[in-house]
């Protein structure tokens, strides 16, 4: 170990740390390890020089010998404002808009007729939707329309309205 003016230092087996007025740096023999400075402090490890960086705006993942974009993985689904969302609840999200697609293909009710029943089809993102509805006209000037749309991923959207024309 060694202490002077600049701070400390120690270097054994491959690995170093040092210590002064500006930052704490523990590192392996790779270069990686954990690095404490004023503004910010950096996480690297890996094969492939993955680093987290966080500071008082952001935490950000990147691969500084690539410049590559990496995988955060383990992520709980996000359940507060200002949560992550992770791809799972992304997919689903997706499965949302093409059942809601296909639910607005269902064509509409023609002007001479009482009753139609369809059937619509939706597509978003690699998910696809399908949705039956029927309309049903009350009056002459009255529709009621009702929709159940599902996806591939499992959901579920539901739509009913009416019309009144004159």
């Amino acid at each position: 170990m060694q202490v002077d003016a600049n701070g400390v230092s120690a270097d054994g087996n491959g690995a170093t740390l040092s210590m002064n007025a500006t930052a704490v740096t523990l590192e392996n023999s790779t270069g990686h390890g954990l690095q404490v400075f004023s503004d910010h402090t950096v996480l690297s490890g890996g094969t492939n020089s993955t680093q987290l960086d966080l500071n008082n705006n952001n935490a950000t993942f990147s691969n500084t010998a690539t410049g590559a974009p990496i995988t955060v993985t383990g992520v709980a689904d996000g359940a507060s404002d200002f949560d992550a969302v992770n791809y799972r609840q992304l997919k689903e999200a997706f499965g949302g808009v093409a059942s809601t697609v296909a639910m607005t293909n269902i064509p509409a009710l023609d002007e001479s007729k009482e009753l139609s029943i369809g059937v619509g089809l939706g597509y978003f993102k690699g998910t696809t939707g399908v949705a039956v509805g029927a309309n049903f006209r009350a009056t002459p000037r009255m529709v009621f329309r009702v929709g159940l749309g599902t996806a591939t991923t499992g959901n579920t959207t539901g739509g009913a309205g009416v019309a009144y024309s004159w």
